[in-house]
């Protein structure tokens, strides 16, 4: 469970019914493992371009639903920042395209968290075939806003957990790796280990 006294006011997330906050694996330095969420999915028609390749813009809505994956992981969801006043919008955000992904291909999305500061969080992420090919790679600049989009701090239970599971890129860290299907319980497979 974690409580907000921020803009929540003691508000508590996590604690709907049969929902219990995943715990995060410490190594032996105190400091939690570092996270990658990977989340299948298959090129749906829509996401095509009249070549029947995956059209560019499809890129950042899977990016999008591998950064909800990876939060669900954590234990909370963004409606969950929401209801607490805070707003996570992208500032910026690239994709390099590697390969094309086309209709019906199955692919995955891998996200890591690379950075994690008081008012800004860096993600990124990998477009992977079924076959393990790099399809494009790209990151998401997110800046923590409130309801009239200011710049503000992000609530420290949201911001303390997600400091747990910070890639660093130059290594350093282990590394968990959650693989989820379209259909997995993002919270579930945390606690099975997957």
């Amino acid at each position: 469970m974690l409580r907000c006294e921020g803009a929540g006011r003691g508000r508590v997330f996590g604690k709907r019914r049969g929902d219990r906050l995943p715990s995060i694996r410490m190594t032996s330095s105190g400091k939690g493992s570092g996270l990658v969420v990977e989340m299948g999915f298959r090129v749906r028609y829509a996401d095509t371009d009249q070549m029947g390749r995956a059209y560019y813009a499809a890129y950042f809505v899977w990016f999008e639903a591998a950064r909800g994956a990876f939060c669900r992981v954590l234990g909370f969801s963004y409606s969950d920042l929401e209801e607490a006043g805070v707003f996570l919008p992208v500032l910026r955000t690239t994709c390099r395209y590697l390969r094309p992904l086309v209709y019906e291909e199955k692919a995955w999305v891998a996200v890591r968290l690379v950075d994690c500061r008081s008012r800004s969080l860096l993600f990124s992420y990998e477009i992977l075939t079924e076959e393990g090919h790099r399809a494009a790679e790209g990151d998401t600049y997110h800046g923590f806003l409130d309801r009239s989009g200011r710049l503000v701090r992000c609530p420290s239970p949201f911001r303390e957990r997600m400091q747990q599971v910070v890639v660093n890129p130059a290594g350093g860290r282990p590394v968990r790796r959650i693989r989820l299907s379209e259909t997995d319980d993002a919270q579930e497979a945390w606690r099975m280990g997957s």
